[in-house]
């Protein structure tokens, strides 16, 4: 899950430069990926109007949340390393159990985009909303017994879990979206189908975004940390950091892919237009009935003047 230094670390390791360096980057990237996934929800549920595969929708926010909570206790860990503080079992169990969850809730989600290349029209009549939602709470409980079992497991067994989940994960995500290229290009020789092709091509740009950063920021550095703890041998230091922070970064990338992907950054984009539409006509109204005092006050003015001048002239 992390590189041999933070392993060390978790194991309540007294090197201090290995609770300077890995505790930074917990305690300072942590609290931003919990903010990023708060606002990618929140743009998640806004976005109902907008067209997105509803079963797509749910597993998101699913993996969200499992982000969420990872660097949650992430940040916890980071905090009792930096006080010199034990970690508590639960929280070890804690870990792997949000960290396994956001394992097989990616898998969920590729799964999820072959059925619905594979079984097109007749998709909804095997796969359902209330099903989905079962096997997430089924996901949830397989991930906390997960968490128990491997709270103690050594780091060569810890190692050869990783690198198995993410094989599986590359080679049937490798698999869904060369089939999807392929269907995209059987129906780019269907002129009928040439609009639903373009519709097509859109519906995969954020599952496959989520999977492809998976691949790159989680299970290439898992492939190079184990290639080192089934050597039994030391990564370089700089090295250990850099695979720490690209790990950290993992778990709150997805909700970077929700703010500046086509769908949610025109959807944000639209909500900071209506705020700034009603902040600047505020403005305006403000400024036009400053206006009009200004000139009603001049008027009045130019009355009493007027009225001044005629009084002196009759007098004279």
């Amino acid at each position: 899950m992390f590189s041999n230094k933070t392993q060390t670390l978790m194991n309540n390791s007294k090197n201090k430069n290995i609770v300077n360096d890995t505790t930074f980057v917990l305690v300072t990237l942590c609290p931003i990926g919990i903010v990023l996934h708060i606002i990618g929800i929140y743009l998640l549920l806004k976005s109902k109007k907008l067209k997105m595969h509803k079963i797509d929708r749910l597993i998101i926010f699913n993996l969200s949340l499992t982000e969420i909570l990872t660097n949650k206790i992430l940040f916890f860990l980071g905090i009792l390393n930096f006080a010199r503080k034990p970690h508590k079992t639960w929280m070890i169990v804690s870990m792997r159990t949000f960290i396994f969850a956001y394992y097989i809730t990616t898998v969920l989600l590729t799964i999820n985009r072959f059925l619905i290349l594979y079984l097109n029209v007749k998709y909804y009549s095997f796969v359902s909303k209330k099903k989905v939602i079962y096997c997430l709470i089924t996901f949830w409980i397989c991930s906390f017994l997960v968490g128990f079992w491997t709270a103690n497991i050594k780091a060569k067994e810890h190692a050869i879990l990783d690198i198995t989940f993410d094989g599986f994960i590359a080679i049937f995500s490798i698999f869904v979206y060369c089939y999807a290229l392929i269907l995209s290009r059987n129906m780019s020789n269907n002129i009928s189908l040439i609009q639903n092709r373009k519709t097509f091509l859109k519906s995969l740009i954020l599952p496959a975004m989520i999977v492809s950063t998976y691949l790159a920021l989680t299970a290439i550095p898992h492939f190079i940390s184990a290639h080192y703890v089934l050597k039994k041998a030391k990564a370089n230091k700089n090295l250990a950091l850099a695979l720490d922070i690209v790990l950290v970064l993992a778990y709150w990338k997805d909700a970077v892919i929700y703010l500046y992907t086509n769908k949610f950054r025109k959807y944000f984009g639209l909500i900071c237009r209506k705020k700034l539409s009603k902040k600047f006509s505020f403005q305006e109204i403000q400024e036009t009935v400053d206006l009009e005092k200004h000139f009603f006050m001049r008027s009045q003015e130019e009355k009493k003047n007027f009225s001044s001048n005629s009084n002196n002239f009759f007098v004279d």
